[in-house]
């Protein structure tokens, strides 16, 4: 069985009220995307799927979104099934996620986390700096962590056209430039 590529956009915090809702916690730059979601599917922080009802669900089972609502700066979300805070209980902690080929499309120059994760990172000399291994969302602009080739370090490199120099995504490699002290 071919295994599907995932990719998580929110996280459920808690419950809402009595009639099932949660809270969720986008993982995504755009909250309104979850006006689109029907299907998605939720998994634990190892990737293991939500269990219903204590029958094992395969992980190619996906859970119907009922409705999206916002309210001031939270995300609440209902699923079809879950019609009490007991049921919606159950849920939380557990991430929700799309399949790949389900993402949103993106402008050019822009880029999906897990795009950049493990992607070779060299420097514009040519030299190899480490792999990407984290993505900081910082208030101005992200900030790409690199663990460097000895395994013990990190570097920290803004994510700025003035810095990031090329993306070649499909080559897993960043070639960036800057000046190291």
């Amino acid at each position: 069985m071919e295994t599907m590529e995932r990719i998580r956009v929110g996280l459920i915090l808690k419950v809402h009220g009595l009639r099932g809702e949660v809270v969720v916690k986008p993982l995504t730059g755009d909250p309104k995307r979850f006006e689109k979601l029907k299907e998605v599917f939720l998994e634990k922080y190892d990737g293991t799927p939500f269990k219903k009802n204590s029958v094992s669900n395969i992980i190619e089972n996906s859970f119907t979104i009922d409705y999206v609502r916002f309210q001031k700066d939270k995300l609440m979300l209902k699923f079809v099934d879950f019609d009490d805070a007991d049921a919606a209980a159950a849920l939380r902690g557990f991430y929700i996620a799309v399949a790949q080929k389900d993402c949103i499309s993106l402008q050019p120059d822009n880029f999906f986390v897990f795009d950049l994760i493990d992607c070779a990172v060299h420097h514009i000399d040519g030299s190899y700096l480490g792999k990407l291994t984290d993505v900081l969302e910082t208030g101005s602009n992200d900030v790409y962590v690199v663990s460097l080739e000895d395994g013990k370090n990190d570097i920290l490199i803004p994510a700025l056209k003035s810095v990031v120099k090329d993306v070649q995504i499909s080559e897993k490699r960043i070639v960036v430039d800057f000046e190291s002290e």
